[in-house]
């Protein structure tokens, strides 16, 4: 089965998914546990799809988590080349598309590390001179709720600040680098006819990049703006 990610989200489609083999394995269908032995999940897209998936599988705590595949779709494509796909966009036709299904029936499964993270910000107090935040329109793979605003009945939320938490399993971005990559999300959308090759992606990632201050950052640019607050970094080690 092919899925369009653009028209429904991979959460529903792997619940109904899972529901329905979780039904016939219940009327007696000695089929599905064959079948759930030999489930394999490709996806085709960049690191942030990728990350998308993997957030929907983890939350669905299966007791076993099928293999997934990353076809290499995106503009650097980091996790698809750290397991062996590659970090070239792949060809689309017949011949290109069978020779990378034959790859991943005989693959074998690795694992991957999964970070989790904390962060909290000062909440402002009344009469702060700040701008105020617009909504934003985000991607779908961040509104998944493997990173969201922990309620204020949590232990770990803060008196005093905003906590969000959640999980990642190849980079987390913010601040300016954050900043580019929803530009270029918002940029994608709007022409998405004339971004959908690697260079093209990685010419228009510079060309955002250098618009909000990369190479040449100015403290007159709204985005170094609020630039004298400072973010402070903690990691914890767990063995």
């Amino acid at each position: 089965h092919v899925f369009d990610l653009g028209e429904e989200a991979p959460d529903s489609v792997l619940r109904r998914v899972f529901l329905n083999l979780e039904m016939l394995k219940n009327n007696g269908d000695e089929f599905v546990p064959k079948l759930e032995e030999k489930l394999k999940i490709v996806v085709a897209g960049g690191d942030g799809t990728a990350g998308w998936l993997l957030g929907v599988l983890s939350d669905l705590k299966l007791s076993r988590s099928p293999p997934v595949a990353t076809v290499p779709l995106g503009t650097e494509n980091n996790v698809p080349c750290a397991f062996g796909w590659g970090k070239r966009n792949p060809g689309t036709d017949r011949k290109s598309v069978m020779s990378f299904l034959e790859r991943v029936r005989k693959a074998k499964t690795m694992s991957l590390d999964s970070w989790h993270i904390l962060m909290r910000m000062r909440a402002p107090k009344g009469g702060s001179n700040c701008d105020p935040i617009a909504p934003l329109e985000l991607p779908h793979s961040c509104m998944h709720s493997a990173f969201r605003r922990v309620s204020s009945t949590d232990d770990l939320d803060v008196e005093g600040y905003h906590t969000f938490r959640g999980g990642f399993w190849n980079y987390f971005s913010m601040g300016m680098d954050a900043q580019v990559s929803y530009a270029f999300h918002s940029e994608r959308k709007l022409h998405l006819e004339k971004i959908n090759k690697k260079l093209i992606n990685q010419s228009t990632y510079a060309k955002l990049g250098g618009t909000q201050g990369w190479f040449y950052p100015s403290l007159a640019h709204p985005s170094s703006r609020w630039a004298y607050y400072h973010i402070y970094i903690i990691r914890k080690k767990r063995f």
